[in-house]
This record gives structure tokens, sequence and C-alpha cells, in this order.
């Protein structure tokens, strides 16, 4: 297993065929955060499963290997380190498949529509992120009234 999370593509040649044949579905969580040196590392692990014939795939009613990855393109905050939203954006170029299914979630339950405004407000100033409206799940709450103090003192 440590040769497989080391992110290096020659390492997955390593793995042998009752490790890897079983598996036909790669599942990336926080999509947004990949490096190119991940991306990298998803294409080998995808070609060395396809190249091996999961043994999922034989027989009638066989499946295709598959790639779920789950991320908000407007959270991709480690630019410092490679990540970008330009993996969303370019998903079918970065992962050629035959078929390709986008799901976007557009209900927030995490907080009220007035902070999801304010955030789409902001992100929509920056030219290369795609357009998207979410909307708050629960029923809209009073405003709460932010205080802002000023200090000269040194903290």
């Amino acid at each position: 297993f440590s040769l497989f999370g080391e992110n290096t593509p020659e390492n997955l040649k390593l793995l042998s065929d009752p490790l890897l044949r079983p598996m036909s579905h790669l599942m990336i969580d926080e999509f947004q955060d990949v490096s190119p040196q991940i991306v990298s590392w998803i294409r080998a692990s995808l070609r060395e499963i396809r190249s091996r014939g999961p043994a999922m795939h034989v027989g009638r009613g066989a499946q295709r290997s598959s790639l779920l990855c789950v991320g908000d393109d407007w959270q991709s905050i480690y630019g410092w380190r490679g990540s970008s939203p330009k993996y969303f954006m370019e998903f079918n170029q970065q992962f050629p498949a035959p078929s390709t299914t986008r799901v976007m979630l557009g209900e927030n339950y995490r907080s009220h529509q007035h902070i999801i405004d304010a955030a789409e407000h902001i992100v929509r100033a920056a030219p290369a992120i795609p357009g998207k409206k979410a909307k708050a799940s629960g029923t809209p709450k009073a405003l709460v009234p932010v205080t802002v103090l000023e200090r000269d003192d040194a903290a």
C-alpha cells in the first residue's frame, strides 16, 4: 500500500495483480486541491488499472473503469503548490473518457443565503473561474450585526 500512496506513477507498476486487478473505480475527494503531480498519478493509476484489465471487467455486463472526482472549484486555495480550478474546467481534456457526467450541486447546507451571495460576489471578480449560482437549503435568518472596531495599538 505504501508504494501506491506515494504518488509516484512508476510505483504503480510494482503492485501485484491480485492487489490491483480488483480495482475498477478511483474516487478523489477535494479535487480542487490536486497538483500537477497528483493529476499525473491519477492518470497513471487509471492507465495501470485499464492495462491490467480489472477482474470486474470480464464477461457479460462488464463494467468499465471510472474516475469520480468531488470538489469545489471555488475552494481551490493551494495555488502555491500547483492546484488550480483548471483541472475542473479542463476535466474532459485532462481525463479523456468515452462518456463524462458532470453533476453540479447547487444547494448549500452550510451557509445562509446572504453569506453565499457575498461569496459569489467576491469570486465573480476572478475572470478565470466560471460563474455558478448556489442557494441555501434553509430558510433565511435575520442578518447579524457586525461591529468594526479600530485599534492602533500593536497586538
